[in-house]
């Protein structure tokens, strides 16, 4: 997928049109995002079905990490 639109996609959309496909496009995916999957899916089935994308528990881990990165880069660009 390099030089497509897609080089630098965090997410691609595969559609399948059975559930055989579907296990398929799946298995790509590797441990980690099984287990990210899992996790949305487990937080989707327990909200009262007004989940936010920005609400589920890894999102909002990435936000908090990125948000420090940015505190940081912030308070060393001001030592200069």
């Amino acid at each position: 997928m390099a030089g497509s639109k897609n080089a630098n996609a965090q997410e691609v959309m595969l559609m399948a049109s059975n559930q055989e496909d579907a296990q398929d496009i799946y298995s790509l995916n590797p441990n980690a995002t099984r287990a990210t999957i899992r996790s949305r899916q487990e937080q989707i089935k327990e909200s009262d079905g007004n989940l936010h994308f920005k609400d589920f528990s890894d999102v909002k881990q990435d936000r908090a990490i990125n948000a420090i990165q940015t505190g940081i880069q912030t308070v060393k660009g001001k030592g200069k």
